[in-house]
């Protein structure tokens, strides 16, 4: 699956509650390391640790930690989170505990060798993992939340390394301990695991239905061009011929020495203040703590001013202030000096693990290349832990100075660089601004910004009559500009014109700022105020003032009992309507919005001639009473999305106004309007049809297939025909002869229901491919999917089949909405037959199905709008396994059948405004999914034809709204020349519009 989600579907309260539970469910991850602990009470001497020993246990256990973070993050992206890292925590927590069982040093070298195996994958890995969940001004404060547990665990470390070494048993030592509170805890919080972390946010258990189509669209609106995808090897090594992945190998090879020297080696650093160890263990505490809080407010600064390099070069800078003291004065006669300066370098150094990570992660949309990216560049870091342990000799000792020296240099290099990376980014980021174009609104303390010069020109109308707007005299609601003002009176005209006279007409508003009795602009009123409608020659004028709470007008009009007001569309309150809890459809559409910076505006919504959104009251209310799917009554409802297909700017100079009068003749000529679906059923009652010979009026020409017939067509089971028969058994339907069919007629026989079925495939799935006949299993779908499918099907058949497919569809719809799988985002299964239905009851029956589908036509838009179907961009890859391959296949074609669902509900919505001259309802600017895929895809028998097509075919289809522009603006955007006949029709289609 690819974005589009967040383009037209954005639930806010959804989105805000799949945040607070991955916070609570996923987040809490623990990572402890308590080895120096260890080492300070005694380990040295029970395993016969002697000079450099110790360093080198720390060295070889970074060298398998370091060398295993990219197998391991590869391997969390083929097989979920929740094995990989299940699995990595309880071995790590078994060989924790392996640990107080060792005997000589050779022994503690080998366990902790193999502990660095499984130990390594677990940050690369978590921080993968939650770039699945998190948006990228989220990942920061959150990685720093999981590296703050180990920071927290070193700290208080200290506290249970105070306890714990006052057990005097002489069997187990303080050290041993340790190490089983370590390995007790991580066993179980692996075991935990296991059971609690979902594989991704679309298989969340603690996420509803509407929660984990929030989760996956924001995902795809920010952090990632596609979701629930397969490891994509050569997606994932892409980026390692980048210039840029080699500065940021310098990057995670040098800030990581700072980091392992403070983890590791704090408690050492602290010693040389000559405290005994149990108080070396408490004097730990402090600056870990310290440095815990620092690293949250930095992270989190990080993430709401949207920038990471700065912010880690600040956090080296203190580190590197901290280890320059600590190597350049006498500790023993400065202890107060050196305590700060350990306080300096624990506030930095744990800061750029976070920020660092975070920050490729953040520039990386492909998950394949996100997980080996960050598996190759944390092990990489971790490698750099060799170089902090192979400086800390005993040599060294007391003040282990070119320890710290040469701690400092990677700081100072990895501060350079990334210096450098940040103002390059920056530099880049202007280029395309500038590229791109930039207008700037020069009104005084304004200064707003505009990638368009039209969304500036619509922003200058804010800044006219400023302070007192324009008031609509009838109904009291307030503008801020006069183009609004003017759109709202013409729909008051309309109105008018509609309720028979002047001044009889009630228009529908959600305005929330209004005038008061008084001449005050409230902006929430505590109830509707009725206003009369008078000529503005006769309004009094009285004089104006204004206050902080509301400002007056120079205007005043008095109000008059019983004229018509302005009601809400609904019963909910608008008043209580704000900024912050806009409409979920209506969020991408405001580019001064919170999503302003990784979404772009949709085009369709601003009008070309009139300038930009302004994020104010007025803007709103088009959007508030632009429903295309239920205002009928509002012509060319959505005709304002067009203007972004064209040049309305330059059209308006290069064209004259005309205004030719019509004759008197032309006046009154009017042009009878038959019913078109009286027509074609009279047609179909003169042909005796049968599968040869069938009057096809609906399909016409083949432009998805070059032979249906040799499709595997599904076959139909007596379990199947069972559930059909007992969905009719049911409400019996009537024959040609006006009795109820019986169920043992030759009309419902096994043969017969065969036979409707494959007339189904061949005829009009095979013109409108919705349905996917090879992975399509009659006997375990539905039986109300299928006897849409059926009765579809049995049209194509005798005049007697026919007519049962009609009693058939008489009572599908009411069994549908009772269905227990009826919900605002259903399954795919259910619009599949509401579509079916709808074309059924308008193209193949009488006026009163005619009727019926016309008046549930905008239930059907409704609920695909809920969905995701207009919004998919791409299907999954093939994967490597067979099981997992079949898998790939069926997930594949089920997006796809979304996404062809949401266009053949716009095909049929465009033929249903021609031929039945009703209004539009579905806005081409809906679909922000990409172009169906190509035939031999779609066709495809088996996974692995589909996986061979798949390899051969283009990475992605086009997007519909890219190539539409294409067509009608050649010059904004390339042309495409290679598309299939299902896309061609669909882009024709709009010709009709």
């Amino acid at each position: 699956m690819k974005p589009g989600e967040n383009e037209v579907y954005i639930d806010h309260e959804a989105e805000k509650s799949v945040v607070r539970k991955v916070d609570l469910f996923v987040l809490p991850l623990l990572c402890l390391s308590n080895l120096a602990n260890a080492k300070t009470d005694g380990l040295d001497e029970d395993i016969h640790l002697k000079g450099n020993d110790y360093s080198l246990l720390v060295l070889l256990f970074y060298i398998p930690f370091g060398l295993f973070d990219l197998p391991w993050n590869l391997l969390l992206k083929r097989y979920s989170g929740r094995i990989t890292l299940s699995f990595m925590t309880v071995v790590w927590g078994i060989l924790a505990l392996c640990q107080c069982a060792v005997k000589s040093f050779g022994s503690m070298i080998a366990v902790r060798m193999i502990l660095g195996v499984f130990e390594a994958g677990f940050f690369a890995g978590a921080t993968f993992y939650l770039t699945l969940f998190y948006t990228r001004d989220q990942m920061g404060f959150r990685l720093a939340i999981i590296q703050c547990f180990a920071v927290l665990a070193s700290a208080f470390s200290g506290l249970i390394s105070f306890g714990v070494f006052q057990i005097n048993d002489p069997a187990v030592k303080g050290w041993q301990w340790l190490f089983i509170i370590e390995g007790s805890m991580t066993f179980l919080t692996g075991i935990l695991s296991f059971f609690l972390l979902p594989d991704g946010p679309q298989k969340a258990w603690f996420l509803s239905e509407r929660e984990r189509a929030a989760a996956t669209a924001r995902i795809l609106r920010d952090t990632s061009a596609e979701v629930e995808t397969g490891l994509n090897l050569k997606t994932a090594f892409q980026m390692f011929s980048d210039w840029k992945f080699l500065v940021w190998c310098v990057i995670s090879f040098t800030y990581p020495v700072a980091y392992a020297t403070a983890m590791n080696f704090f408690p050492l650093i602290v010693g040389r203040l000559g405290y005994s160890t149990v108080k070396t263990n408490l004097w730990t505490v402090a600056p870990n703590l310290v440095g815990a809080v620092v690293l949250l407010c930095v992270a989190w600064s990080s993430d709401y001013f949207r920038e990471r390099g700065f912010h880690t070069v600040f956090s080296l800078v203190l580190s590197l202030i901290g280890m320059v003291v600590l190597a350049t004065i006498d500790v023993l006669d400065n202890k107060g000096v050196a305590y700060f300066a350990c306080f300096l370098m624990a506030a930095g150094a744990y800061i750029p693990s976070c920020l660092v990570h975070a920050w490729h992660n953040n520039n990386n949309v492909h998950e394949s290349s996100r997980a080996a990216n960050t598996g190759f560049l944390v092990g990489l870091g971790n490698l750099a832990g060799v170089l902090s342990a192979a400086t800390f000799r005993t040599e060294y000792a007391p003040k282990y100075t070119p320890t710290l020296v040469a701690t400092c240099c990677c700081n100072g290099v990895a501060i350079v660089v990334i210096t450098a990376l940040s103002v390059y980014f920056r530099l880049e980021n202007r280029r395309r601004d500038r590229s791109q174009g930039s207008h700037v609104c020069h009104w005084p303390d304004c200064g707003k910004s505009f990638t368009r010069a039209e969304h500036l020109r619509r922003h200058a109308l804010n800044h006219e009559q400023a302070r007192q707007g324009y008031v609509c005299e009838r109904c009291s609601v307030h503008f801020h500009r006069p183009d609004l003002l003017s759109r709202h009176l013409l729909r008051h005209a309309k109105r008018d014109e509609e309720a028979g006279g002047p001044g009889l007409g009630v228009l529908e508003t959600r305005k929330r700022t209004r005038r008061a009795d008084n001449g005050n602009i409230v902006v929430r009123p505590p109830k509707r105020q009725s206003r009369g409608s008078a000529p503005r020659n006769n309004m009094p004028e009285c004089s104006a003032s204004e206050s902080v709470a509301s400002m007056e007008l120079s205007h005043e009009s008095d109000p008059i009992p019983g004229a018509p007001v302005s009601p809400p569309r609904s019963t909910s309150d608008p008043t209580t309507l704000s900024l912050d809890d806009t409409d979920p459809l209506l969020a991408p559409m405001l580019p001064n919005g919170p999503f302003e910076p990784y979404v772009e505006p949709i085009p369709g919504q601003f009008d070309a001639a009139d300038g930009s959104w302004s994020f104010d009251q007025g803007s709103i209310e088009d959007f508030f009473n632009l429903d295309t799917a239920t205002d009928f009554n509002m012509p060319f409802a959505a005709t304002n999305n067009y203007n972004w297909l064209f040049d309305v700017a330059s059209l308006d100079d290069a064209f004259p106004p005309l205004d030719i009068p019509l004759e008197p003749d032309l006046l009154a000529w009017t042009v009878p309007d038959p019913d078109p679906s009286a027509v074609l059923l009279q047609a179909a009652s003169f042909v005796e049809r049968s599968p040869d010979t069938s009057l096809d009026w609906l399909c016409g020409l083949d432009t998805t297939t070059d032979n249906p017939s040799a499709l595997q067509l599904p076959c139909l089971s007596d379990e199947a025909r069972q559930g059909l028969l007992d969905l009719v058994a049911r409400n019996p339907p009537s024959g040609l002869d006006g009795k109820p069919t019986p169920l043992d007629s030759a009309l419902l026989s096994l043969s017969a229901l065969q036979q409707y079925c494959d007339l189904f495939f061949t005829r009009f799935n095979a013109t409108y491919p919705l349905i996917h006949a090879p992975t399509f299993d009659p006997n375990t779908v539905d039986p109300i999917l299928l006897g849409a499918i059926l009765s579809m099907g049995a049209t194509y058949s005798s005049r007697e089949a026919h007519q049962l497919a009609v009693g058939i569809h008489d009572f599908l719809r009411p069994q549908l909405f009772c269905h227990l799988d009826f919900s605002p985002q259903p399954p795919l299964w259910i619009l599949q037959a509401m579509l079916l239905i709808d074309c059924f009851g308008k193209m193949r029956a009488g006026p009163k199905q005619r009727e019926r589908a016309q008046l549930f036509h905008c239930v059907l838009i409704k609920l695909i709008r809920r969905s995701t179907c207009c919004t998919i961009r791409s299907t999954a890859s093939p994967a490597l396994s067979d099981e997992d391959l079949v898998n790939s296949w069926h997930q594949a074609m089920e997006a796809e059948q979304r996404k062809r669902l949401a266009m053949h509900c716009f095909m049929w919505d465009v033929q249903h405004a021609v031929l039945f001259s009703q209004s539009l309802c579905m806005s081409a600017f809906e679909i922000r999914a990409a172009l169906p895929c190509a035939s031999a895809l779609w066709n495809a028998p088996t996974a692995e034809a589909w996986a061979r097509s798949f390899a051969s075919s283009p990475d992605s289809e086009p997007l519909f709204l890219t190539v539409l522009k294409g067509y009608i603006t050649p010059a904004a955007v390339p042309r495409p020349r290679q598309l299939n006949p299902l896309a061609r029709l669909i882009l024709m289609r709009m010709d009709w519009r």
